[in-house]
């Protein structure tokens, strides 16, 4: 059994190339759920 290393390498550093882009989605959906999370919690407290 033989292991390609440079198989190994390309596919390596293809995933770490999209590592920004999901950072950047995590992110953006932590914000974006957590402004909708305080517009909730705001309309539940309200008086009305």
């Amino acid at each position: 059994m033989n292991i390609d290393f440079e198989f190994l390498g390309d596919t390596l550093s293809k995933l770490l190339a999209a590592v920004p882009t999901t950072l950047g989605l995590f992110f953006a959906s932590l914000i974006v759920g957590g402004m909708l999370s305080l517009v909730t919690v705001a309309m539940r407290v309200s008086p009305n």
